[in-house]
């Protein structure tokens, strides 16, 4: 057994106002999500043809047959939910970054301004050169280039966002114990629809061999043979690879962890230095563009804890479901 994490997360985006849960975001998204309706119809199919099959077997390697295409199936139900939910993480995430992105250009833009204004000043006085004025000139243009870029990227994601929610987000919130997620390596094999596939490949391997005719040649018996030997490899490389990633993804996620309570650190003290600085500036101790790149300094933090934060989130629902658990289950 693995040393348990006793450690509760909360974490919360206190740059906005409004908050909301990412459990109560994901059961939204659900709502109006064909693509999470098609993930939910698929597995209603497979179970309807599983429990068809097992009412139509008439022997056993039927009857493996049929468990064998329900757990493929399954597999697949799973994979489709880890895409689900990683999805709506970046729908929600990258809208958040990109409306960053537009602020921290906006910003640019205006400093790129000021110091334009400020160059032309300077050159009617013989000041700087020529040429330097024009650099000064250039910077500008190329910052406002980028705009519509920013502002159409922006305009997408906010397009997509409001696709699955109609409240504009001004923070997510949600606490995760890791204690909750310490799974064994038994429990994660146990667990592992991958290595019950296996398992099944192998029972079904085994029933082909032993139930040969008689008079089979040697060729189709040493073919089934070979067949169980390979299905034990996999079974064994599978179990292996299994407890393996169990291992990493935990340690990853730890890791993740420790990375995203860092960056919370760094928000809060960017927080800080922006409203010191927003007071010097209104008592005149600092310029208008040493304000602002302290608000592009303060949002760019905020940006690269959204971007951990979604990663985060993303690698902690694909190691839940790996064990067929539901992430609201563990996400408050």
């Amino acid at each position: 057994m693995k040393k348990g994490l006793v450690t509760t997360i909360v974490l919360v985006v206190f740059i906005f106002a409004f908050t909301a849960s990412i459990t109560d975001l994901y059961h939204q998204a659900k709502e109006v999500s064909n693509d999470y309706k098609l993930i939910e119809i698929d597995r209603e199919i497979a179970l309807m043809d599983y429990e068809k099959a097992k009412i139509e077997s008439f022997n056993k390697r039927t009857d493996l047959s049929a468990e064998l295409s329900y757990v493929q199936n399954m597999n697949n139900y799973y994979s489709s939910l880890k895409n689900y939910y990683n999805l709506i993480n970046s729908i929600v995430y990258d809208y958040k970054i990109a409306e960053l992105d537009l602020k921290v250009l906006e910003l640019q833009i205006e400093n790129a301004e000021i110091n334009f204004n400020n160059s032309e000043k300077l050159y009617e006085k013989n000041l700087i050169s020529e040429n330097e004025l024009k650099n000064s000139k250039i910077s500008l243009n190329d910052i406002k280039n980028s705009l519509v870029n920013v502002k159409n990227n922006f305009n997408q994601k906010k397009e997509e966002y409001e696709k699955y929610f109609d409240t504009d987000l001004d923070s997510i919130e949600y606490e995760i114990n890791l204690d909750n997620l310490n799974y064994t390596d038994e429990t994660y094999v146990a667990s592992s629809l991958l290595v019950k596939q296996n398992k099944l490949n192998l029972e079904l391997t085994k029933y082909n061999f032993d139930t040969l005719p008689q008079n089979s040649s040697q060729y189709d018996k040493r073919i089934a043979e070979l067949n169980v030997k390979k299905s034990i490899i996999n079974l064994e490389n599978t179990v292996e690879n299994i407890e393996k990633q169990n291992k990493t993804s935990y340690v990853n996620l730890e890791a993740q962890k420790n990375t995203v309570n860092n960056l919370y650190e760094t928000v809060s003290i960017k927080l800080n230095n922006l409203e010191n600085d927003q007071n010097s500036f209104e008592n005149g101790l600092i310029s208008k563009t040493e304000l602002n790149q302290t608000k592009i300094d303060y949002y760019n933090t905020l940006k690269n804890l959204y971007s951990n934060e979604k990663n985060l989130l993303n690698n902690l629902i694909n190691y839940i479901l790996n064990v067929q658990v539901s992430p609201e289950e563990v996400m408050n």
